[in-house]
């Protein structure tokens, strides 16, 4: 089916830059069996620039790698995929419900609060969908209750975050309900600690499911959220200093390659080193000067290599002294030298905006290709989300024509002027 939409519209494999999916079983299947990867060159060897002067262009080399195993199979059905990325946003949810859920199961203390609080929440949600006791709720809160969609973890949270700022007449609401159930202040305690400690994850979510959903966003947003965590490590927990520790082990453990900052993350390093927004603002400041100079090594031969600066020929001032003498070539070092200054002016601009790269043209040609690819799914589930709400149950004799110009109108409608 993938292969068909991109033959439908004559997309060719040299066009299409990766394909972002969630993580289920029959994705990653699908592009491990039918998969292309376009390998960005491996330069973590590179310390210092001595290494950068000695390295010619014309050594680097980008190879299209095909995944499956039988090669020729492949190209007698003509079937490829593009580059498969998992979504970031999926992968992060995993973590705050399938991890953190395994995590509480396996302490008993923390258990048995979590879920009687969760209870007396879910409760509450249930009756606010109710009609009479919808009323009741905002008599007596003064508004409606939000309450989580399954298929959304942050959801849960927001859900959470709304109904603890009403936490001093949830208990007198429970009356008013005719509900016996009330919340005691442990289980008010635990459920601000779950708030306190799950926010980065949370914050994460929502910034990588928002517009402009660039893949430079990813390593930066992973680096803050796993700070964030850490610095929770100092805090006076009561419920949670069991589970921190294993949530940053998790979060360690599913994207191991972006914190370790290894090779095969140099896609996403090259994309927040070339968006305005993080350029290498983004290391930790624990991260070692060693790995600086490699991340910013990494850059700059990577911006050499695609630049196309022409070389200077010396073939009409060509005497009998060149055919005998061996001259140095010192007409490589131009190109090499205009892309590191232009490299190291971008990264100290103080400019954060998108404008920026104007000034940049080499650095601008790189933005796009390393930032073309999406960190996460969301837009595409909220495009989902707005054909949903246009094919009504009202309007469900639109023509195809008419459902997809209505479909891109809705979705492209804040560029309107």
């Amino acid at each position: 089916m993938l292969f068909g939409v991109q033959s439908e519209y004559g997309l060719k494999h040299e066009q299409l830059i990766s394909t972002t999916t969630d993580n289920g079983s029959n994705f990653v299947k699908a592009f491990r069996e039918f998969g292309i990867a376009d390998y960005v060159p491996d330069f973590s060897g590179l310390q210092d620039t001595m290494e950068l002067d000695n390295l010619s262009t014309s050594d680097i080399l980008y190879e299209e790698v095909l995944l499956v195993n039988n090669s020729e199979e492949l190209e007698t059905r003509g079937l490829y995929l593009p580059r498969h990325l998992r979504c970031a946003s999926h992968t992060l949810s995993l973590l705050a419900t399938t991890d953190l859920n395994n995590f509480i199961r396996g302490d008993s203390l923390i258990s048995r609060i979590h879920y009687s609080a969760i209870a007396k929440c879910t409760l509450l949600w249930n009756m606010s969908r109710r009609p009479k006791s919808a009323e009741i709720i905002k008599d007596h809160l003064g508004h409606q209750l939000l309450y989580p969609c399954p298929t959304r973890w942050n959801s849960l949270y927001d859900a959470i975050l709304h109904l603890m700022k009403s936490k001093t007449t949830l208990n007198g609401l429970f009356e008013k309900l005719g509900k016996p159930n009330t919340f005691s202040a442990v289980e008010f305690e635990y459920l601000e600690e779950f708030l306190e400690v799950l926010k980065p994850i949370a914050s994460a979510l929502d910034y990588l499911q928002g517009d402009n959903c660039y893949y430079g966003k990813l390593l930066p947003t992973l680096m803050s959220v796993k700070t964030k965590l850490e610095r929770q490590r100092d805090s006076n927990l009561r419920h949670f200093p069991r589970v921190l520790p294993k949530l940053l082990e998790s979060l360690g453990n599913r994207f191991e390659k972006f914190l370790q900052l290894t090779p095969e993350a140099n896609e996403a390093i090259l994309a927040a080193c070339f968006h305005p927004a993080y350029k290498m603002r983004w290391l930790p400041e624990s991260c070692p000067i060693e790995d600086k100079q490699r991340l910013q090594n990494l850059a700059i031969t990577t911006l050499e290599s695609a630049s196309e600066l022409p070389r200077s020929s010396s073939s009409s001032s060509k005497n009998e002294d060149d055919d005998f003498i061996v001259f140095a070539d010192y007409t490589r070092d131009r190109p090499a030298t205009s892309m590191e200054l232009e490299l190291v002016s971008f990264f100290n601009d103080k400019g954060k905006d998108l404008s920026v790269l104007q000034r940049y043209p080499n650095v601008r040609k790189m933005f796009i290709k390393f930032n073309t690819s999406l960190c996460s799914s969301g837009p595409v589930e909220r495009l989902f989300s707005l054909a949903g709400f246009i094919h009504s149950p009202t309007r469900r004799n639109l023509s195809d024509n008419t459902f997809k110009n209505l479909v891109y109108m809705k979705g492209n409608s804040v560029f309107n002027s």
